[in-house]
């Protein structure tokens, strides 16, 4: 719908008239140095040109002219619809998840009851003490680092342009959300008004033996009121503690197995296909949760809660509030064989450069094994696990490996100890569910690897009590 409006003056309407003259109109005035009545003939020509070249129509003054184009549009229509759509009471109303005090729980208890059950849980008592919690007002943020540049949704904008743009309650259909990974770097005060409990610390996360090469792990968060991320699986099979630091978040977490409805994924996992916004997921889709038969864990996160997200599950979180929370996401023993199978491709791995995607999981079994050999015997090595079923998959699995070792004249054998053990970490999973690729390929003849590199890839039922640990 297009509106115009003209003024009476004598001057306004000459300068509307300019406004619509075209290029070639002017040359023609310009060159025309005629009579009056000669001029206002070929201005008349050239304005009908202009008319005929970009549909413009000629707009006399005083008259204010609306075009009804009678258009109905569901896509602007859905749009302005998620930009100004409330909060709907049902949509924060339930609240099932179990809360568990942990201020004074040990790290065995808490991988004991909370961990190795890969269930979601709030964790309280974990955030007493920390500085951000009082600390991290607008106005100390703005004073402190409002000049650095972080991550606002893939560009890099400075703190007190967002922290601007944030407190303004935008009514953005998909508002902008700030997820930093170097936010630790850029201001490195601010790692200081925090402190990682001992459930998640270094010598607990197994990521920690890549050092400097490890994937982006920890992230600072911070967004609007109706802003959030969409239902997603966390990056490279790694669990995940989530602290509120300000603000209230919905949370839905679904289990891995069962896809949220409106969000599809392939096989593999690498793309997932989701509603936009995340306004317009709640307002679609949110109703038909009973639906899928399993029952969703949904809950209110405030300041202070800290929440564990397990391996793989489906969550997304809605702010309810202007909101600011850190997140880390970690690998444990409790995760590693899942960690082993979501990384089991370059494709798969998130989080590194692309360059180091091809070895990334050989070169993290190597610095294991190095590390932690105690680790590595326990839970890589195929003559360490336990279990018949385990055992059985384990001697098909070498033998496949001693195989394609055979049938490689081409390329260099890869002799390394790791490869051994990257195989294994697929082991854990049912041998019936092989990755159809391999299968594929051996089932046509086709025994020649792309690389010096041995994978054999497994699907694991996260079901199958190898799964749990």
């Amino acid at each position: 719908i297009v509106i115009i409006t003209t003024t009476s003056s004598s001057s306004s309407s000459t300068s509307t008239s300019t406004s619509m003259t075209s290029p070639s109109m002017t040359s023609t005035m310009s060159s025309n140095t005629g009579s009056p009545s000669s001029n206002k003939k070929h201005s008349r020509k050239a304005h009908d040109r202009k008319i005929h070249d970009t549909s413009i129509a000629y707009i006399a003054p005083t008259e204010r002219v609306v075009l009804d184009c009678n258009l109905c549009s569901d896509l602007l229509y859905h749009s302005w619809r998620c930009k100004t759509a409330g909060i709907d009471p049902a949509w924060i109303k339930k609240d099932n998840v179990m809360r568990v005090e942990c201020k004074n729980m040990s790290v065995s208890s808490f991988i004991e009851e909370i961990e190795s059950k890969h269930k979601p849980v709030i964790l309280s008592g974990l955030m007493e003490g920390w500085a951000c919690m009082n600390k991290w007002s607008n106005e100390y943020l703005i004073n402190a680092m409002g000049s650095k540049t972080f991550s606002v949704g893939g560009y890099q904008m400075p703190l007190k342009n967002y922290l601007s743009y944030m407190s303004s309650e935008p009514l953005d259909d998909q508002s902008l959300y700030l997820f930093d990974p170097n936010f630790a770097k850029t201001c490195p005060s601010m790692e200081k008004d925090y402190s990682v409990p001992p459930f998640f610390s270094n010598q607990r996360d197994l990521f920690s033996v890549l050092q400097n090469t490890r994937p982006n792990y920890r992230w600072l968060i911070m967004g609007p009121k109706r802003s959030g991320s969409t239902f997603h699986k966390d990056p490279n099979g790694t669990s995940a503690w989530n602290a509120c630091v300000r603000g209230v978040k919905k949370w839905i977490l679904l289990p891995p197995t069962v896809n949220p409805p409106g969000v599809h994924s392939s096989e593999d996992g690498v793309d997932v296909t989701s509603p936009v916004s995340l306004t317009e997921w709640f307002i679609n889709f949110y109703h038909t949760l009973p639906s899928l038969g399993v029952e969703s864990i949904e809950f209110i996160q405030r300041p202070g809660d800290m929440v564990f997200v397990p391996t793989q599950w489906w969550h997304c979180v809605l702010n309810l509030t202007e909101c600011i929370a850190i997140t880390q996401n970690y690998v444990s023993t409790c995760n590693l064989n899942r960690v082993l199978y979501a990384t089991r491709l370059p494709e798969l791995v998130s989080g590194v450069p692309h360059a180091q995607r091809r070895n990334f999981r050989n070169n993290f079994l190597k610095a294991l094994l190095e590390k932690y050999p105690e680790t590595y015997k326990k839970y890589c090595c195929p003559q360490n696990t336990n279990g018949s079923s385990s055992n059985s998959r384990n001697h098909q699995l070498a033998a496949l490996f001693s195989k394609q070792q055979q049938q490689q004249v081409e390329n260099k054998p890869n002799d390394d100890p790791a490869v051994a053990a990257a195989a294994a970490g697929d082991a854990s999973g049912d041998h019936d569910n092989d990755d159809d690729n391999h299968r594929r390929s051996y089932a046509h003849g086709n025994n020649k690897p792309s690389s010096n590199a041995f994978t054999f890839s497994f699907s694991i039922d996260p079901e199958d009590p190898d799964y749990e640990g």
